[in-house]
């Protein structure tokens, strides 16, 4: 697929206009349990068009990396704020939860190489799109599971009150 991504300047060609591909296909396998509400990424598939892979491990790192942080986003990050004061209760590491490599399932790093991209030798991009999808990829396996929508950030009990057992 292809469209116009509108941004003055940035690129030469229709006035205010440049080419915008999509280049990637994200796949995600979750399994929810039901009675505790716990939700476990089970396998994730990153497909990206790099363009050409000047450093193919760096490519899959980014990969790798975008998936463990979009997983993060969608089961465990969240600000809690204080109702009465607005104050952020869990600013530091300790408190605000990330996941980890061992939070997510295996990973399967695909990397296709066109030469389509604007960069040195035709490479494009591929540090954000990882982690920019697999959270609404996550979400959506998610409802997929259990046929219910459930608030971001995906935690056990929100699974739960969406069932109805909580």
């Amino acid at each position: 697929a292809y469209g116009w991504h509108n941004q003055q300047g940035a690129y030469e060609g229709p006035p205010g206009a440049r080419p915008l591909f999509v280049r990637q296909a994200h796949f995600v396998e979750v399994e929810v349990d039901t009675d505790t509400g716990l939700v476990e990424v089970t396998k994730i598939v990153n497909a990206n068009d790099v363009g050409k892979a000047i450093n193919p491990d760096a490519c899959e790192g980014q990969q790798y990396g975008g998936t463990v942080m979009g997983v993060s986003r969608v089961t465990t990050e969240d600000v809690v704020y204080c109702p009465d004061t607005g104050v952020v209760l869990n600013g530091n590491l300790i408190d605000y939860k990330i996941s980890t490599i061992l939070d997510v399932g295996p990973t399967e790093t695909i990397l296709i190489e066109t030469g389509m991209g604007y960069g040195p030798y035709g490479s494009t991009g591929i540090g954000e799109d990882v982690a920019t999808v697999v959270p609404g990829a996550v979400y959506l396996a998610v409802h997929n599971a259990i046929g219910k929508w459930v608030d971001m950030p995906i935690t056990p009990d929100k699974v739960l009150k969406a069932l109805g057992k909580a």
